[in-house]
């Protein structure tokens, strides 16, 4: 388990990721064989069975990184567990707001270095993207968070976490 950060509305956002287990869609084709997660019993005393089984339930499997049952062109997640014992999934993608209102243009410049690439611009504010973290990052998409808010460049840098949304009452 590695303990990692990012920060959400000035405010440091702790997670723990469990580096002997990956997420991997289980099903990434209607005719490929479905996938069973097999999590280790250490990793297991660790996490929500509820969590996990709304995870499975919407397609994911949890594997520890070196099965040999994961398929080569499954997409992957690191699995990470906030201070409140929920279950989130890494995504490459984050929210950025980069400072004066650049256009789709000029932000992808400005992200380029940091191995980022626009996917659309959001209109409900000014200077705000969603953008992919690309192979010519250097990290995933929380490092790559935490080097665009030491840089600078943004007003904020959140990655984008898959998470279980409980039901809702009426």
């Amino acid at each position: 388990m590695i303990e990692r950060c990012f920060v959400r509305r000035n405010r440091a956002v702790q997670l723990h990721e469990l580096t002997d287990l990956v997420a991997v869609r289980a099903q990434a084709t209607p005719d490929a064989p479905r996938l069973e997660s097999t999590i280790p019993e250490s990793v297991a005393r660790q996490l929500s069975g509820s969590q996990v089984e709304a995870f499975e339930q919407a397609g994911w499997a949890f594997q520890e990184p070196s099965s040999r049952e994961l398929p080569e062109d499954a997409p992957r997640a690191k699995v990470f567990v906030k201070p409140d014992g929920r279950l989130a999934l890494s995504t490459n993608t984050l929210t950025v707001q980069l400072r004066d209102d650049p256009s789709k243009e000029e932000a992808n410049a400005l992200l380029d270095p940091y191995g980022c690439r626009v996917l659309e611009q959001l209109t409900f504010a000014t200077g705000l993207f969603r953008v992919a973290v690309t192979d010519q990052a250097q990290g995933d998409a929380l490092d790559v968070a935490n080097q665009l808010m030491d840089s600078g460049l943004v007003e904020f840098a959140e990655p984008e976490l898959i998470e279980e949304i409980g039901q809702r009452s009426p």
